[in-house]
């Protein structure tokens, strides 16, 4: 029996697209990362303290000019991203980024 180790079992669900990635912080640097991994396919949460731009994300609006609300739309409406304020979700992902000041 091969014995894994935690960072290949979270390697695989990557390549694989199983994983889900959270990334802290959803400015001007966390909502375009979280933006790319969607695009990669895999799922992402993306967390911020601040309610309203929690719901914005979610409405599928960007409030980055970079970033285009039809963009954060579509992979809210595939499965791909959601934004959470509420960081026990934390528990839920298999990697973080942290994108904060």
């Amino acid at each position: 029996m091969q014995v894994t180790s935690h960072k290949d079992a979270v390697l695989a669900r990557i390549a694989d697209r199983s994983a889900v990635v959270g990334v802290v912080g959803m400015g001007y640097v966390g909502l375009p990362l979280a933006m790319v991994f969607a695009d990669a396919g895999i799922r992402v949460v993306g967390f911020d303290i601040s309610e309203s731009r929690v719901a914005q994300l979610n409405a599928g609006e960007s409030y980055i000019e970079d970033t285009a609300s039809e963009m954060v739309k579509a992979h809210v409406d595939a499965g791909l991203f959601r934004a959470s304020a509420d960081f026990g979700d934390l528990e839920s992902v298999d990697a973080i980024s942290i994108c904060v000041p």
